[in-house]
């Protein structure tokens, strides 16, 4: 057996580069190409998931369209984002997003990138934005019962 090393910030920063390092690139008909993580960095699924949580806040203020199938679309477009290389311009808002999804959707972008994507890896985020949101839920259904408002509930997602 090998003498185990001493922990360091310099080994750990090693381990890191080797285990996030790997891409897949991806081509697509019109000659255009991304490439994609093949590992998911935590802290990368954590930024995913409170951008999420910015976004339908924004939606609620702006008194937007907000559904499963936006939350889902939006979370889609947000592992676009921050695990491949593709460029969006600026800062991008709900109504960026949602642009974004119609065109990557219209163009058949999205499902060639999400099937490159490991399978594990998606889960690993979904699964991360949907206990946000059933956290978000409780925490919405506690402030409704605390200001009287039976009438009105939030549905946790399961």
């Amino acid at each position: 057996m090998a003498n185990p090393k001493d922990l360091s910030l310099s080994l750990i920063k090693k381990e890191d580069a080797n285990k996030y390092k790997e891409k897949k690139r991806i081509y697509f008909d019109n000659g255009s190409k991304i490439d994609i993580d093949v590992a998911f960095r935590p802290t990368k699924i954590s930024m995913v998931s409170a951008e999420v949580l910015n976004i339908i806040q924004e939606a609620l203020d702006n008194k937007k369209q907000l559904d499963a199938g936006v939350v889902l679309g939006i979370t889609t477009m947000l592992i676009i984002k921050h695990f491949t290389t593709i460029k969006i311009d600026g800062n991008m808002d709900y109504d960026g997003y949602m642009e974004m999804l119609k065109l990557m959707n219209d163009n058949g972008y999205t499902n060639k990138i999400l099937e490159s994507f490991d399978k594990d890896e998606l889960e690993k985020v979904y699964k991360e934005v949907n206990n946000a949101l059933s956290i978000l839920g409780s925490e919405l259904n506690k402030l409704l019962v605390e200001n009287g408002e039976d009438n009105a509930s939030v549905q946790e997602s399961e």
